[in-house]
């Protein structure tokens, strides 16, 4: 986009994304600049150049830089100063090198996982801790195998290490397909009390709210003990679940039913910022991190799958007879116990 707007008539300007506002309580400070489109000074106002008018403004101006406003300018406010905003926001910083970005991220592989630098060599005898003083001293010392053997005990993608991707985890998929958790749950290589939770972005999940109530499923596995910590390694399903919204939260209740009755698995449910519920589902989130320092939760997600005979701390009991329903129109049952019995 260039751009010959306000007091930088002169100037051209290029934008690399879309420039939009349009819900502004004050109208007046709405705008929707698109990508691409250049937009020229008329007289006291600005409007869309034509084609012909587009040729001739780019091969007669150069684009420049925003010049600092001094103290004693005055402020430029409505869409004007807005623009002037960004054009002032501060450069990124540059990408780190891409190979001190592969031993950057294998430490923090480890690291978020609740491992020392100084536990490391008993997880990878052949660094020392010489070797792991930092991303530059350790660079040399990482191989192929060494990445591949990180990438498998913490179930991570190999491209994810290699800086390929931001994606850390391939997520999976179980909305419309429960037989997915269930195989994943049972593949786990000792399934535990604990061993799926569930993360929120509400502090109780209501299903008579029918805004949006974001729940994110995570399976954790346990690879060793440090003292007396336990650490995990991550299965992230990425179905972005949404609990005011009644089929996601009917089969999340016959899932959470089926597997209490079967196994006596809880869920757990940590409530986080939303945001953090959006990385856990687009697997680009190690959860140790938002499950440290918090509190067990009172509430677990079979709760609300369970009959106050079934439980003390039951929830929408009201909502018992269709999950009931689900759990016999997909064989849920059928499909838990062959899951568990193959594994």
């Amino acid at each position: 986009m260039i751009i010959q707007i306000g007091p930088q008539s002169g100037g051209t300007f290029h934008l690399n994304r879309d420039f939009i506002s349009a819900h502004d309580a004050i109208a007046k400070y709405r705008f929707h600049l698109r990508k691409h489109e250049v937009w020229l000074r008329r007289g006291t106002t600005s409007d869309l150049a034509s084609p012909h008018e587009i040729v001739a403004f780019s091969q007669s101006q150069q684009s420049v830089q925003l010049p600092p406003r001094s103290d004693s300018s005055p402020p430029v406010t409505g869409l004007i100063g807005r623009m002037v905003q960004f054009f002032r926001r501060p450069a990124k910083l540059a990408q780190p090198d891409e190979s001190i970005l592969v031993a950057e991220r294998y430490l923090k592989l480890f690291r978020e996982h609740g491992i020392l630098v100084s536990e490391i060599p008993r997880f990878v005898p052949q660094l020392s801790l010489e070797k792991l003083q930092s991303a530059e001293t350790l660079l040399p010392a990482l191989t192929g195998e060494l990445l591949d053997q990180a990438a498998g005990l913490f179930l991570a993608r190999r491209d994810w290490l290699d800086g390929r991707t931001e994606d850390i985890y391939e997520t999976h998929l179980s909305y419309k397909a429960p037989k997915e958790f269930f195989d994943q749950v049972a593949d786990l290589e000792s399934p535990h009390f604990d061993s799926v939770v569930a993360f929120c972005n509400v502090e109780a999940l209501n299903g008579r709210d029918e805004r949006e109530q974001r729940l994110a499923l995570v399976l954790r596995e346990p690879i060793t003990r440090l003292g007396d910590t336990e650490v995990y390694r991550y299965r992230v399903f990425g179905d972005q679940w949404n609990w005011g919204y009644w089929k996601c939260r009917i089969q999340l209740k016959a899932m959470a039913r089926v597997l209490h009755q079967l196994s006596s698995i809880v869920i757990p449910i940590f409530r986080v910022p939303t945001q953090v519920v959006e990385a856990i589902e687009e697997g680009r989130c190690i959860p140790h991190r938002h499950l440290q320092g918090q509190r067990p939760p009172d509430t677990h997600l079979e709760d609300y799958a369970l009959s106050k005979r079934e439980s003390a701390k039951s929830q929408e009991e009201y909502e018992l007879e269709p999950v009931f329903e689900y759990i016999a129109h997909h064989d849920l049952e059928k499909i838990a116990n062959d899951a568990f019995k193959q594994a």
